[in-house]
């Protein structure tokens, strides 16, 4: 399906498509960066860097060859040094009586598989096993006998996981031990493929657990809510650590935190294919806190300084496409608005030491629908209002185990594309494809099933 956003930036392409088993190639002396990409109709899709103008071929030094050997730009028809292309248009070359079709585009196309809610071990069809199974079909995903994903903005593209995002909520609450999880998203690392993975409320331990079980909450000891965190977010930069050694390695990685010492939720930020990812964590607004100890209980502080930190980078990097994860949606539910204020089932919490607008420092004791809308609108309006100072950002998350797309609209008007991803085990294998593009950033959004059948 399409997906509501801000208006793209115009797309620059050049397609070479084969007749017969010759093939024609196109390469630019004073460009670097230049990729190919085989379309299934046989066109070949050639994309230039960023800095490249398609107006402005003739000025890159362009040489073609067929079968590899060079050919003379006045024998092809019409002559590539002086045609004008435009972006996805398809060209047709002819040269000694055989055709080429070409498409030229400015910036690469690339797809991100966003799976989320997985839950790993906790149900049957989300099993280490089943996971292992689902994580093997994207790994596959547009090689032969594999699964088929087509996106209507891009026909005869074929899709290939280049990225795979996990947005939360990975294995067993609180007591963890991560290696059923790792098990499981083994194949991604196996196929060199970058995967990066964020907190869920199930990964990160809350103030308080749930009303019948609170004290699973940020505890001391060697099972505590604090062990959990601490392995969570080892976790979590590990596959980070990964994702920059692999052959196709995301750049550009940095946490966001606000220099306290504090423990952090660390959410980070980084590049892949000219479009930044900014990773929330469970939700841009957690608590830094400090760890319990034997008699003292966990302080937690407003996120004041995270946020301040988060406002000024994306006031300097403005100009990148962004897509935006974190576990918690904007819109869906009314456990998000809950949530968004770190409450349990039952309106239980622990406030912050300092006060903002941004804390649990209010005198609301029990949870009522109200209160929670009231003050989990500020925040989801001072995270829309930075979300919407980004290029074309497009916001993913999970929590709810549903897949929809909603827009939420701040007080002044702003608007987030706000796309909840299924839960991966629960629907066995569920999961959302993102066509993606370098300096445009999310071009299409489909869902997609890797646990049965193809799209």
């Amino acid at each position: 399906m399409s997906l509501p956003c801000k208006a793209f930036v115009p797309m620059l392409l050049f397609f070479v498509s084969l007749s017969t088993a010759a093939q024609m190639r196109f390469s630019f002396s004073e460009l670097e960066g230049v990729t190919t990409n085989q379309l299934a109709d046989g066109t070949t899709l050639v994309q230039l860097p960023l800095s490249a103008s398609l107006s402005h071929l003739s000025d890159y030094g362009v040489r073609v060859t067929v079968d590899g050997i060079r050919a003379n730009l006045a024998d092809i028809s019409p002559n590539p040094a002086k045609t004008q292309v435009s972006d996805l248009q398809p060209v047709v070359f002819s040269y000694k009586r055989q055709s080429y079709k070409f498409m030229f585009t400015v910036g690469e196309y690339f797809t991100a598989v966003m799976i989320s809610d997985t839950h790993t071990g906790q149900t049957p069809s989300g099993s280490v096993a089943n996971e292992y199974r689902y994580n093997k079909a994207i790994c596959c995903m547009g090689k032969p006998g594999g699964i088929s994903v087509s996106f209507d903005s891009l026909p005869g593209y074929v899709a290939t996981p280049d990225i795979v995002l996990c947005l939360g909520d990975m294995d067993a609450d609180s007591h963890k031990t991560d290696d059923g999880f790792k098990t499981a998203m083994s194949a991604f690392y196996a196929h060199g493929i970058p995967f990066v993975t964020l907190a869920g409320n199930h990964d990160l331990v809350p103030d308080y657990w749930t009303g019948d079980n609170p004290g699973r909450g940020l505890t001391f000891g060697a099972r505590s809510g604090a062990a959990c965190n601490d392995v969570t977010l080892a976790t979590v930069k590990s596959y980070l650590d990964t994702a920059r050694i692999v052959a196709d390695p995301i750049t550009d990685l940095v946490f966001f935190n606000d220099s306290s010492g504090h423990v952090q939720a660390d959410p980070f930020s980084f590049k892949f294919h000219g479009v930044r990812f900014y990773c929330g964590q469970t939700y841009w607004f957690q608590k830094p806190y400090t760890k319990p100890g034997l008699l003292s209980p966990a302080v937690y502080y407003a996120p004041d300084g995270v946020i301040a930190v988060l406002d000024d980078f994306v006031t300097r990097n403005a100009g990148d496409a962004s897509i935006w994860v974190q576990h918690y949606p904007f819109v869906a539910g009314d456990d998000c608005d809950r949530w968004w204020l770190d409450q349990n089932d039952r309106g239980q919490y622990v406030k912050t030491a300092d006060n903002s607008d941004y804390a649990t420092s209010d005198d609301v004791e029990i949870f009522t629908m109200p209160s929670a809308m009231t003050a989990a609108k500020k925040k989801k309006d001072r995270l829309a209002d930075i979300i919407c100072k980004s290029r074309n950002a497009v916001h993913f998350s999970g929590h709810t185990h549903e897949f929809e797309v909603n827009v939420f609209t701040t007080a002044n008007g702003s608007k987030v594309s706000d796309v909840t991803v299924d839960a991966y085990g629960e629907k066995s294998g569920y999961a959302v494809a993102v066509l993606c593009k370098a300096g445009t950033g999310v071009v299409q959004v489909k869902r997609a099933c890797f646990g049965k059948g193809t799209q």
